[in-house]
């Protein structure tokens, strides 16, 4: 565990601050982990995304994705119409910051809309110049 230099000198000094989080006295129940708890399956449109079997239904057709399309495609789902950049995606996706090229973003979404069919893909709309979001009104009825 890294300590600052002000941490430290609270942690000598008694400053009950200073003490870990989880030895300190709460006020209610403990924050439950996001992970722990079972995902609901995401609808949106079309899509149906089942984290927990990990798979993807669009029109009643299942998807075959690669791990990176899936947690994309479910990333996006989950928050219908807000547009991502994809150095949002790259940390959404693969958990760290983006580093080097982040247009391999754009290849995936590629991938995913040959993949919805003509019917679908154009609910992945890109916004120029900044990056992507799910529209599930889009796609054709």
């Amino acid at each position: 565990m890294y300590l600052s230099y002000p941490r430290l000198q609270r942690l000598h000094s008694g400053c009950p601050s200073a003490a870990p989080a989880d030895t300190r006295p709460s006020g209610g129940p403990a924050p439950r982990s996001p992970r722990l708890t079972t995902p609901l399956p995401v609808q949106s449109g079309a899509l149906v995304i089942d984290r927990l079997q990990r798979t993807a239904v669009i029109g009643g057709r299942q998807l075959d994705l690669t791990y990176v399309e899936f947690e994309l495609l479910a990333h996006l789902a989950s928050r219908p119409r807000q547009v991502h950049t994809r150095h949002q995606l790259i940390s959404a996706v693969w958990g760290r910051p983006p580093v080097g090229d982040a247009r391999t973003i754009d290849v995936h979404i590629a991938r995913l809309r040959r993949k919805f069919g003509p019917e679908h893909r154009a609910a992945l709309t890109t916004v120029r110049n900044v990056g992507y979001t799910y529209d599930p009104s889009r796609a054709a009825p």
